[in-house]
């Protein structure tokens, strides 16, 4: 009987071992599972959050892949804050730098359509310009002063600034910013976001979008059009910059350079675009910099009249029935002259919308056509700059 209870002992305190490692099983297996749905859970969200940053790269991406312009919901998106007088970072306000070279009455009425349409949500213009144009441009910009209502009111100010033009926009806007002789401090420190905008860009409707768009999506960098025809990459000729954004644009367009030693027109460009243009959304995250419209001209780019161009800037069509039609795009390019003249055939109520306040004002009109003549009454040293670009410019 001893033996047996022994036995019995034994046997009781086997199974007590046995319960207690498939308890300690159990509950391992447990934790790990327990571990296992937490971990799972902060991925989740951890994708999710990144998911989100990344939102606005995502979407162009996804309209670029499909050839359109931006996709549907960005376009909503920047046409109602289009819309908005007011942001959510404001701070020292925004400065528009106009980078002019004013050589005929076509540039004359591109800058003053800027002025009228371009500057909501701005609150100071500084015209950047070329020496030769002082004796026209002054009395053009004093009679916008007293003509145009944001300006009469005094709710915008502009200035005028000249400089020798020896680097095109490039170095008008360098000059300009970097100016510290006519201010006590530069517009570097004065403002905290940033418009370069050239004679080139004619405004065909009331638009803010540019500053909107930097302060309502937090960008370092804005252009109203964007290409992919060398990578990804945002046209220079209307484009809006942060405070942080504006110090690496600087840092790499205002420095001395051997575009101006080509002797050819166009290497000179190319040159300038390889260099100063092509490179600038690569200088920033790419979550940080918006092109708003797509100007490459896609199945519109055609061996016909003016559709001989793969960019929007001199491809009629598709700037008339893809950009202003169905995107609303606020501006034109006037560079080509063939294509202004196609802007006032076929769409004259654009051209007219935002020089509304110069065809109503006789002065403002008899100005404009005195660019085409502005060397009449200029210095010998004015004609001689001025002969030289506009002989540049026709080539």
């Amino acid at each position: 009987m001893k033996l047996k209870n022994v036995r019995g002992d034994s046997l009781h305190k086997r199974k007590g071992k046995i319960s207690i490692q498939r308890f300690t099983i159990v509950l391992t297996g447990l934790l790990i599972s327990v571990s296992l749905l937490y971990c799972n859970i902060f991925f989740h969200i951890m994708a999710k959050k990144q998911g989100s940053e990344n939102e606005n790269e995502l979407t162009s991406i996804t309209s670029i892949g499909a050839g359109t312009i931006i996709s549907k919901s960005t376009s909503k998106i920047s046409k109602s804050s289009s819309n908005k007088l007011q942001s959510s970072r404001v701070g020292k306000g925004a400065v528009m730098v106009i980078a002019a070279a004013p050589f005929n009455y076509i540039r004359a009425y591109a800058l003053w359509s800027q002025l009228e349409c371009f500057t909501n949500n701005i609150q100071k213009v500084v015209i950047t310009a070329s020496d030769w144009s002082k004796p026209v441009l002054e009395p053009f910009i004093e009679e916008a002063r007293n003509t145009i209502p944001h300006f009469k009111d005094g709710t915008v100010t502009v200035d005028v600034r000249y400089f020798t033009n020896d680097r095109y926009d490039i170095g008008l806007w360098c000059d300009s910013l970097k100016d510290n002789q006519a201010i006590k401090r530069s517009l570097l420190d004065k403002y905290d976001d940033f418009t370069l905008i050239n004679d080139s860009v004619m405004a065909v409707e009331q638009s803010s979008e540019m500053i909107d768009t930097l302060r309502d999506k937090n960008l370092n960098v804005v252009s109203l059009t964007y290409s992919l025809l060398e990578g990804y990459w945002i046209e220079a000729n209307y484009r809006a910059f942060s405070s942080d954004g504006i110090h690496p644009l600087l840092n790499h367009i205002c420095v001395p350079n051997d575009c101006d030693k080509k002797k050819a027109k166009w290497k000179r460009h190319r040159c300038n675009v390889d260099n100063f243009e092509v490179p600038i959304a690569g200088l920033y995250p790419r979550s940080s910099v918006w092109g708003l419209y797509h100007g490459d001209a896609g199945e519109y780019f055609q061996n016909k009249p003016m559709q001989m161009s793969e960019m929007w800037h001199s491809n009629y069509p598709y700037w008339a029935e893809v950009l202003r039609k169905e995107h609303n795009v606020p501006a034109v390019k006037i560079s080509n002259r063939w294509f202004y003249e196609w802007l006032i055939k076929k769409n004259k109520p654009d051209h007219d919308r935002c020089i509304h306040h110069l065809t109503t004002s006789t002065k403002a009109s008899s100005l404009a056509l005195d660019f085409d003549h502005l060397m009449e009454n200029a210095d010998s040293v004015n004609q001689i700059e001025f002969t030289k670009y506009k002989k540049e410019t026709n080539k």
